[in-house]
């Protein structure tokens, strides 16, 4: 299994890590890896191939911590409701 570290894309992000290897040993070991970083986790994407299975995870500071950035939002943070 490899770890890879880059620039975060949002102003919420950390970082981005990428994480590749065998899909049972990346599986298993998702929740190792970040456990105790008191950040929050959201999956970028994830890819497989016969050879590697890859996934591009968000580590972001915790959401009670951020301030809202208009226009700037992931999927796992909801689409707010919006007044008629």
């Amino acid at each position: 299994m490899t770890v890879g570290f880059g620039d975060g894309r949002r102003a919420t992000d950390v970082t981005l890590v990428v994480v590749s290897g065998s899909r049972m040993v990346v599986l298993r070991a998702m929740s190792l890896v970040f456990e105790g970083l008191g950040l929050d986790v959201c999956v970028v994407r994830s890819a497989s191939t016969p050879e590697a299975y890859e996934v591009v995870v968000a580590l972001m500071r915790p959401k009670h911590e951020r301030s809202r950035i208009e226009g700037e939002r992931r999927a796992s943070e909801g689409v707010p409701d919006v007044a008629p």
